[in-house]
């Protein structure tokens, strides 16, 4: 479905967001694929509570680590990092209370866990985070 582009100037900003970060990972880390769910743009009225779910928790899940693995002491705990992203799915006009703290949790440690277990160099894994996670971070206050 299309967009006209006064749709496209009033969502970019959010798009940006959350796709820069999940089209990064999607081509940086091979292991991450259940990030593929979440590598789909669509108006917040097409999205899926479960698709929602999936780009939250990789959001906090690349933000998490970052700060375990790559010398990133700036960036909070995991509970602030939830926090943040359902904000952020709130800035979409996403419908927040169909969706927990414990399932952004579960699924930000699912996704944790894939980021440990996957094979790439871990200076590579740092600096494609890092580059992807910036716009999600600069939300952090």
């Amino acid at each position: 479905m299309k967009q006209s582009k006064k749709e496209k100037r009033t969502t970019i900003g959010h798009t940006i967001t959350f796709a820069e970060i999940t089209m990064k990972l999607c081509r940086f880390i091979p292991a991450f694929g259940l990030l593929l769910a979440a590598c789909q743009t669509s108006s917040p009225s097409e999205i899926s509570s479960s698709s929602q779910v999936q780009q939250l928790s990789a959001l906090v899940a690349s933000a998490s680590w970052l700060r375990d693995n790559c010398a990133r002491a700036d960036i909070p705990a995991q509970s602030k990092l939830i926090e943040v992203a359902i904000k952020q799915g709130q800035k979409r006009g996403w419908d927040m209370r169909k969706i927990t703290v414990q399932d952004v949790q579960t699924a930000s440690t699912q996704r944790y866990n894939a980021l440990s277990e996957d094979t790439q160099p871990k200076d590579q894994k740092c600096a494609a985070l890092n580059n992807s996670a910036a716009p999600f971070l600069r939300n952090i206050n």
